[in-house]
């Protein structure tokens, strides 16, 4: 669930000067520069995690699942985050307890029938966000602080980790990013380890992916799509693929058996009817498939993910390390 993770904290919290400046020994990749205003900060890597440290602070950024599964299509429960967390105050030899989460995402992979493109067409706005796409086929809703992502999880592994062996089939990953905190919503690793905060950024990131608004089941009233729409055979294909998701692929299909049964179609026109209507309500690669294939198995198995980790925080017997 948990992925990228920002936090901040301050010297003062760490209160050893000693152990402050020793985390500098235990980084890779060691620089430093200057900011505008002339502060001095040293940056260095603890694996994939960036850190960066000031005179009278350090941040703490990147992949906490990267860090700690070596990838990031393995997601956390509570009882590994809570593990997590541990070993990088093992190996930072200091308590995240006061850290200031500057960056939250919490994200879920679903293997899916379809393109995650295909999905993505049916997820049409969300109030108070903007909709959009980043980099081509990165769908997005975004708002101050907050941001949603839809994307092919299998492509961006294949480009970024070539080697890492990703199962044949379609991955479909729905991120939700969390930033620019409000001094009243200030959140720490300490409170965001106690089960009550964090079933509430779980429930976050179920509540906002059902206020999506998606495609009517019924009712479709269909506007011209011209990402796909360029020639009116295009057009008809479209408007039939709205026909059979109305009127039900299996009814239709039925239809036309009774129909040549009755000898009002021959078994061929009855042959290539079957295949028409077929190949109408399956458009893989422009969305045209009908709601029932898309949304219904989206919705069924992002509240899986959600009951699963709610439910983790019932059979889990760990408790957060501020609470021994």
């Amino acid at each position: 669930m948990i992925d990228t993770i920002g936090i901040r904290l301050s010297k003062a919290e760490i209160g050893d000067n000693m152990a402050f400046m020793r985390i500098k020994d235990i980084l890779g990749n060691m620089d430093y520069y200057f900011s505008p205003r002339g502060n001095e900060c040293f940056t260095g890597n603890l694996k994939n995690l960036k850190i960066r440290i000031y005179k009278n602070s350090l941040t703490l950024s990147g992949s906490l699942s990267e860090w700690y599964f070596g990838n990031n299509v393995e997601t956390f429960t509570y009882f590994t985050f809570l593990d997590a967390i541990k070993r990088l105050e093992d190996t930072f030899q200091i308590s995240l307890e006061k850290a200031v989460i500057t960056r939250l995402d919490m994200a879920g992979n679903f293997s899916t029938t379809y393109s995650p493109r295909v999905y993505q067409d049916n997820l049409l706005s969300l109030k108070k966000f903007k909709r959009g796409y980043m980099e081509g086929d990165t769908l997005y809703f975004f708002s101050t602080g907050q941001k949603l992502c839809i994307y092919d999880k299998t492509k961006e592994m294949r480009a970024k980790c070539p080697d890492y062996p990703m199962k044949e089939g379609h991955l479909l990953r729905y991120e939700m990013r969390l930033f620019n905190f409000k001094k009243d919503e200030l959140l720490t690793i300490g409170e965001f380890c106690q089960k009550k905060r964090y079933r509430q950024y779980v429930r976050l990131w179920w509540d906002l992916y059902k206020k999506i608004v998606k495609r009517p089941k019924k009712g479709v009233k269909p506007g011209v799509n011209y990402e796909y729409v360029k020639t009116p055979k295009d057009f008809k294909e479209m408007a039939a693929s709205y026909y059979i998701a109305e009127c039900g692929l299996e009814k239709m299909v039925r239809g036309v058996d009774d129909a040549r049964i009755s000898a009002t179609l021959t078994p061929m026109q009855a042959l290539r009817l079957k295949k028409c209507y077929e190949e109408s309500a399956r458009y893989t690669g422009t969305g045209k498939i009908n709601y029932t294939t898309t949304i219904t198995e989206l919705n069924r198995k992002v509240e899986y993910v959600y009951q699963e980790q709610i439910d983790s925080l019932k059979t889990t017997n760990a408790i957060h390390p501020y609470e021994l």
